[in-house]
């Protein structure tokens, strides 16, 4: 099957339009928490489509083995075979985490920085295990990308990371 360029957009574009979809419907809910956790359950079912089975996903907080906790995270992406927790859990070992995701539903300067603190909560975890855990920030809406790396730097010199 020869796949072009443009089949690839079109296939980008129909999956950006499916989940802006659900995003809207959930937004008639008009109760920030019930929209938010319809637009987490939405970006989780898509990344279930593309992921292999061997990662799940959760949303909690992930502890290093001295204590150390991050924030409340919306996904989490983990290991279950390196988890000693259990699923009812929303405490995720450092270790067991392959990546984390702040979900937004408008990403502005004030959303930016509660993620970027979020984040860097995670990144003062101490692995025993190498690896890096990657964090992310996905958004429904945003400001331009423009105002966004702006943003960025004024926040990294303002929270001194």
């Amino acid at each position: 099957m020869n796949i072009s360029k443009k089949n690839v957009e079109e296939l980008f574009k129909l999956v950006e339009q499916k989940i802006n979809l659900e995003a809207k419907e959930a937004g008639f809910s008009e109760h920030n928490l019930t929209s938010g956790v319809v637009r987490e359950s939405s970006l989780r079912k898509f990344l279930l489509g593309l992921l292999p089975d061997f990662f799940k996903y959760g949303d909690g907080v992930l502890i290093d083995p001295s204590g150390n906790k991050s924030s409340q995270q919306d996904i989490i992406i983990y290991s279950p075979y390196m988890s000693i927790l259990t699923q009812d859990s929303k405490l995720f070992p450092i270790d067991s985490v392959f990546s984390t995701i702040e979900v937004k539903t408008t990403l502005n300067k004030t959303e930016l920085k509660k993620s970027m603190k979020s984040i860097s909560k995670v990144k003062r975890l101490k692995k025993s295990l190498n690896g890096n855990i990657k964090c992310n920030i996905f958004a429904y809406n945003s400001d331009s990308s423009d105002t966004i790396f702006k943003n960025i730097n004024e926040i990294k010199r303002e929270l001194s990371l």
